[in-house]
């Protein structure tokens, strides 16, 4: 039965007044509804296509330089490293689609010098990879780009050096923990198990993964946010991306067969494929997070 409140009004008119029917729910609802109807009018499936295509055209350079950067400072055994884990955050059946093509590319990473004319065709692929990134950005949370091309292209310069950088680092941690642990288990027998180094694994990749994300969110719109403006968007996407990658790997492991339709471009077709969706997550991520704030706004100022 309907909630109904009577209340009487002037000159004893009742008036009738029911209740929303999904009551306290009703926020949650408007955000999402506003946040979906916000990747279409932002033109959200577009930029997706654009995003996913830029980050293909970008992976394979990205990874020969990093591989062959990781190779030049740290030696075989980080550049082996950074070549296992540099697609960690794909779906196996993803991995295995274009296995023979990385194998190949890292191969030719171990050996080859980043400082070579690819390093401008690296540059040039992944910055060009971020600024559709930045666009996506700029669409959803509604910014006007008023940088200079030359400002907005050396920060994304400075973007891809300083992720580079984090991931040598990180890929270096993946190295030295192994060895402490196993030091330590010299001394301490028993007290240290092989099983923290694939939970610290993957508890390094989640943290990869977010402070990316904030990376994405804070720095990249031309209109500056706040950490608590972006914290629902960022974890949404993480969410999305790791219910996503297991689902598309069930897809692609049981029942897709593009190489019956692609044949020896199926790994890069599905590869594509994947990347539009987590392309399509992350920006609906940002849609929530504009849809949030002009939620708050509206209760903060009722009548504007």
């Amino acid at each position: 039965m309907a909630n109904i409140d009577l209340r009487d009004g002037g000159g004893g008119s009742g008036e009738v007044q029911r209740a929303h029917p999904l009551g306290r729910f009703r926020p949650v609802w408007t955000v999402l509804h506003d946040a979906t109807g916000g990747v279409f009018r932002h033109d959200g499936v577009m930029v997706a296509s654009a995003i996913a295509f830029s980050v293909i055209f970008a992976l394979f350079p990205f990874a020969i330089f990093l591989v062959a950067l990781a190779a030049m400072f740290g030696g075989a055994d980080l550049a082996a490293y950074i070549s296992q884990e540099a697609l960690a955050v794909l779906p196996e059946n993803v991995v295995k689609a274009i296995e023979p093509e990385l194998n190949r590319i890292f191969a030719v990473a171990n050996s080859a010098s980043p400082l070579t004319f690819g390093l401008l065709v690296t540059l040039v692929s992944i910055t060009g990879a971020v600024e559709a990134i930045r666009d996506g950005l700029n669409r959803a949370y509604g910014c006007a780009e008023d940088r200079h091309l030359v400002r907005r292209y050396l920060s994304s310069l400075a973007f891809v050096f300083g992720g580079m950088a984090f991931l040598l680092f990180t890929g270096a941690l993946g190295i030295v923990v192994p060895i402490v642990i196993e030091i330590l288990d010299r001394y301490i027998p028993g007290e240290f198990e092989l099983g923290w180094i694939e939970t610290g694994r993957e508890v390094l990749l989640v943290l990869v993964t977010l402070a990316t994300l904030f990376a994405f969110h804070l720095f990249l719109p031309a209109k500056r946010r706040h950490v608590a403006s972006v914290v629902g968007g960022v974890l949404f996407t993480l969410v999305g991306w790791w219910l996503s990658g297991k689902i598309f790997g069930l897809y692609v492991g049981t029942i897709a067969n593009y190489s019956a339709t692609y044949a020896g471009l199926a790994g890069i077709v599905i590869l594509m494929f994947f990347l539009y969706i987590q392309a399509l997550i992350f920006l609906y991520g940002a849609e929530l997070n504009r849809s949030i704030a002009d939620l708050r706004g509206a209760r903060e100022n009722p009548l504007q």
